[in-house]
């Protein structure tokens, strides 16, 4: 279980990501304590194709996920 003050982390940073990105599923520990968070962009289609992962990386949209470390 996730301690009092990693959760209020995990509200702070999906509260600044909510704006632009939305939380995929739940935090996910991995190794050495680190906790990872999902977001996907709230504009990015269902039907992603590696076409569209480039088109929005070269014509400097934003990333369809995003991933932080905590």
């Amino acid at each position: 279980m996730v301690s009092r003050m990693l959760e209020t982390v995990f509200t702070n940073q999906i509260r600044s990501q909510r704006p632009y990105y939305i939380p995929v599923g739940n935090p996910i520990k991995g190794v050495g304590d680190r906790y990872w968070l999902i977001f996907e962009h709230r504009d990015s289609s269902d039907s992603k194709s590696l076409q569209q992962i480039f088109t929005r990386l070269f014509k400097g949209k934003q990333a369809s996920h995003k991933l932080l470390c905590i």
